[in-house]
C-alpha cells in the first residue's frame, strides 16, 4: 500500500471513529468501526474478482480492498459497494448493454474518457439507488488515466472524469469530512441535502459553501 493511500485511510478511520461511531452506537452500543468500514479481503478473493472482471484492478484500488471491502455507511448519498455487490452491479450493466438492440453507436472520446453508456473496463464503485454512481475505469482510451473515477448516469452517455485515481477520490471524501460538509449526526448527509430547517443546511454546493467559511 502506498504511503498516500495508507495516510488517507488512517485519517478516514480516525474521523469516523471519533465523529460517526458514537452516532451508530446510539442504536447499537456494541458497534465498532468494523460495522462502518467492512473488513478487508484476502488477495485470493481480490484476484478472483479481477478474473471475473477481465482486467486487473488499479494498484491503489486493489490495495484498498485488502484493507476495507466497502462500507456499511459512507459520506453522501451513494453506497460504497462491497466487492461482490460491485461485481453484481458491473455484471448487470454489461448485460443491459448486451441486450440493447441499437448498441452504443460510434465511440466518442472526450478528455481521455469514452462517452458511451457502458464500457467493459468499467467497475462499479458506488450506487445511488437510482441507476447512477461512480465507476472505476480500468482500461481508459488514449489520453485517459488508468484508474480514473467517472460519473455514471444511466440516462445519458455524458461521462465526466471526477477524480484521476481511487486515492484522489478518497482524499476528496476525507477533505469534505474534515471540513464539516457531511453532518455526522445526520448519518453523513451533505449539508445541501438536509431539511431546509436544519441548522446545518445550506443551499450552496460544496465549493461555494467552503469558500464562504472563515479562514
Amino acid at each position: 500500500m502506498s504511503e498516500a493511500l495508507d495516510t488517507v485511510w488512517t485519517r478516514l478511520e480516525a474521523w469516523l471513529t471519533t465523529h460517526f461511531l458514537p452516532v451508530v452506537q446510539r442504536g447499537a452500543p456494541q458497534a465498532t468501526l468494523a460495522q462502518i468500514l467492512r473488513p478487508g479481503l484476502s488477495p485470493e478473493a481480490v484476484g478472483a474478482a479481477e478474473a471475473r472482471f477481465g482486467f486487473p484492478f488499479p494498484a491503489d484500488f486493489r490495495a484498498s480492498l485488502l484493507r476495507h471491502d466497502g462500507a456499511a455507511f459512507w459520506p453522501g448519498t451513494e453506497d460504497f459497494l462491497t466487492l461482490e455487490a460491485a461485481w453484481e452491479d458491473t455484471r448487470m450493466h454489461r448485460e443491459v448493454l448486451a441486450g440493447r438492440a441499437a448498441g452504443q453507436g460510434p465511440e466518442i472520446t472526450v478528455d481521455g474518457v469514452r462517452q458511451v453508456w457502458w464500457d467493459a473496463g468499467w467497475w462499479s464503485l458506488h450506487s445511488d439507488g437510482g441507476g447512477g454512481g461512480l465507476v472505476l475505469d480500468a482500461r481508459p482510451p488514449e489520453g485517459g488515466v488508468p484508474g480514473q473515477v467517472l460519473d455514471f448516469d444511466h440516462e445519458t452517455t455524458d461521462r465526466p472524469r471526477r477524480f484521476v485515481s481511487f486515492t484522489a477520490y478518497l482524499e476528496a471524501t476525507l477533505a469534505r469530512l474534515e471540513a464539516g460538509w457531511y453532518v455526522a449526526s445526520e448519518w453523513l448527509t451533505p449539508r445541501n441535502l438536509l431539511s431546509p430547517d436544519h441548522p446545518a443546511y445550506t443551499e450552496d454546493d460544496y465549493a461555494t459553501w467552503q469558500a464562504r467559511q472563515p479562514r
